[in-house]
């Protein structure tokens, strides 16, 4: 019996829900992008970097890379990063994909922990021989029901922290996305870029000049653009 629980505590050692390391809070070193006229930098890497182990497993298993990125809008006009700049993976144009729809897909599953209530009918036996003079011996068995202390909770820590965790980096991560955000002249913002692949080449940006010389769209303009990103899925290279 003490093996079994010696067991089942290491396994739940192993299988605890991790806290989330905010990116934020780190010495984030960007990287700059080549090949632009914008002051774009980069960093590959942030959850690992940050410690977030369980949120590195998820993002390798879902083919994603959560990459942090900084621009200087160093035009005279603003900046709409959606419509406005494009994106490069090496020589590889791509969309990047929902940054809430990244995190969402790579969060701590928090349903799995009730499985820890499987411990409920765990129990520890002591039997104990007690001998007199008069009734001879006598073993006495006493029952300590340690599973309806351990499984719930076990299971109520494990949900509470796996929330918790998750909402942290949903707020961070899923809240931040830098393809939504619109930069004035002169001004320098964060986010960022969820995207399919490891993320290992040197990313660079296009502003797309052409389209937008006063960050002024016609009707027809924005009809042709929803076009052609239906053409090509979120995430995904041309």
């Amino acid at each position: 019996m003490k093996k079994i629980i010696l067991i089942a505590v290491a396994l739940c050692l192993c299988n605890c829900a991790r806290t989330y390391k905010q990116i934020g809070k780190q010495d984030v070193r960007y990287s700059k992008g080549k090949g632009t006229d914008l002051e774009f930098e980069y960093k590959h890497n942030v959850l690992a970097d940050a410690g977030n182990t369980t949120y590195v497993k998820k993002e390798q298993r879902q083919n994603l890379s959560i990459v942090a990125v900084r621009l200087k809008n160093t035009t005279s006009n603003v900046i709409e990063v959606k419509r406005d700049v494009t994106f490069y993976d090496g020589r590889r144009e791509f969309i990047p994909m929902s940054t809430m729809t990244a995190a969402k897909s790579i969060k701590q599953g928090t349903p799995w922990y009730l499985f820890y209530l499987l411990f409920l009918p765990i129990n520890v036996w002591k039997s104990e021989l007690k001998c007199d003079s008069y009734d001879g011996c006598e073993e006495k068995v006493s029952v300590l029901p340690i599973g309806l202390i351990l499984g719930p909770a076990l299971t109520l820590f494990n949900m509470v922290m796996s929330t918790s965790a998750n909402t942290s980096m949903i707020n961070e991560i899923g809240k931040n996305d830098f393809f939504e955000k619109t930069i004035k002249p002169g001004e320098t913002v964060s986010g960022f870029l969820a995207m399919k692949g490891s993320g290992s080449s040197p990313l660079t940006v296009r502003l797309n000049t052409e389209q937008a010389p006063e960050n002024k769209h016609t009707a027809e303009e924005d009809e042709d653009y929803e076009k052609s990103r239906l053409q090509m899925e979120p995430g995904e290279f041309k």
